[in-house]
């Protein structure tokens, strides 16, 4: 009866991925790699598993140590930097994502979703899950970061406080006798003839001009993203305030009757 079940559950059955989160902290391609690998690039497929893996603050906090994180801070301190802001960016992302926060399953349909989860094999993206991870990433590895005081934390600065600037196109810059509607003028026909394959001197164009633009900096885009997750309808707030599509309402009290 029982010959034709496999020896080990697949995907499917191992929702909580047991196997990769106990090889996470020794394998080369785990968070060992932050210190062991310099200059890993923001696009590599390495960071997406930072976002997956994990089901609960405790993994996290068991799989991804102080000690990791201080040796990556002084063998490859770049790789600390790009992890940062890779999670502050796949945070920001999807709180605008149009399916976050994920539709939470009800106790009354926890069989149906489990069967859901064995027949799609984990293939739909919950999102929910995804900014929780993105939070408790932030709050294991900033602590280590912050534990230099005083202003000679150069890599705070540097990574949470340094404004980028972009090129823009300044609209601004535009000639006002072009800009102004022309009025309607008659000509005598003697002083129009043989003008018309003359441009108009006053109607040149001009190039338009790039403008430089300061960019807020990544502790400020952190800042905006965590308020926006206190009142995130579905997150944090009952969907049932949410107006729209509008899922972020900045509601101070709210009374359920």
């Amino acid at each position: 009866m029982f010959t034709k079940l496999p020896q080990r559950f697949t995907a499917p059955f191992g929702i909580l991925g047991d196997e990769a989160k106990l090889a996470f902290p020794s394998q080369p391609g785990g968070v060992a790699k932050l210190a062991t690998t310099r200059h890993i690039p923001e696009n590599d497929s390495y960071w997406q598993q930072y976002f997956v893996l994990f089901d609960s603050a405790s993994d996290v906090f068991s799989l991804i140590t102080p000690h990791h994180i201080r040796r990556a801070l002084l063998d490859a301190p770049e790789n600390v930097a790009t992890l940062i802001r890779v999670v502050s960016a796949r945070l920001s992302t999807l709180i605008t994502d149009h399916t976050f926060p994920s539709p939470t399953p009800s106790s009354a349909s926890v069989t149906a979703f489990a069967s859901s989860l064995i027949n799609s094999g984990l293939s739909d993206r919950n999102t929910t899950k995804e900014v929780l991870n993105c939070l408790r990433i932030l709050q294991r590895v900033l602590p280590v970061v912050f534990e230099v005081d005083g202003e000679s934390n150069t890599f705070e600065l540097e990574v949470f406080w340094k404004r980028e600037e972009t090129e823009v196109e300044d609209e601004c810059n535009i000639n006002p006798e072009s800009s102004e509607t022309p009025q309607f003028v008659i000509e005598d026909e003697d002083e129009t003839d043989g003008e018309h394959d003359e441009p108009s001197p006053s109607k040149s164009t001009q190039p338009k001009q790039k403008q430089k633009q300061q960019l807020p900096p990544l502790g400020e885009k952190l800042f905006t993203s965590t308020i926006d997750l206190l009142f995130c309808c579905g997150f944090t707030l009952p969907t049932s305030i949410q107006v729209d599509h509008h899922k972020i309402n900045y509601t101070i009290w709210y009374y359920s009757f």
